[in-house]
């Protein structure tokens, strides 16, 4: 249940921040973002056009990396509270919900490192500014 309302949450602030920057296929982007947003999300935001004083540095792959561990820092943030609130108080719950969340905290940080240290392999000296896109025609 928490995964549902996670993805329904960033595919809402996915789709207004979309229509605000004119993103084209916004629909498929919020298909996507629905299903699988801790995937999706990622390239979207590393793809968004810039808005007017905006900048974005480290290249594609450092941006999606980046904004993954964001989604995924959320994500599990999201997933621990959700799991305490739905947890029944039953004898010995709380040793095995303290190993539950020893368990996610290894998960969440593995990933992480993985991530971060890939990204800092794949960052470039680049950097953009906005505004991008669709945005960029119609300052013109």
């Amino acid at each position: 249940m928490e995964y549902l309302v996670f993805n329904g949450l960033l595919t809402a602030y996915m789709a207004y921040d979309g229509y605000n920057r004119k993103v084209s296929n916004l629909w498929a982007w919020g298909l996507g973002a629905l299903l699988v947003s801790v995937f999706v999300l990622p390239f979207y935001f590393a793809k968004r056009p810039l808005k007017d004083g905006e900048v974005r540095t480290g290249g594609f792959g450092w941006n999606v990396l980046k904004n993954f561990v964001f989604i995924w820092t959320f994500f599990f943030i999201f997933l621990v509270f959700g799991s305490c609130a739905s947890a029944e108080t039953v004898g010995g719950s709380l040793l095995a919900g303290g190993v539950g969340l020893f368990l996610f905290g290894i998960i969440w940080f593995s990933v992480l490192v993985v991530a971060l240290v890939f990204g800092f392999f794949v960052k470039k000296d680049f950097s953009e500014e906005g505004p991008t896109g669709p945005l960029a025609t119609d300052n013109q």
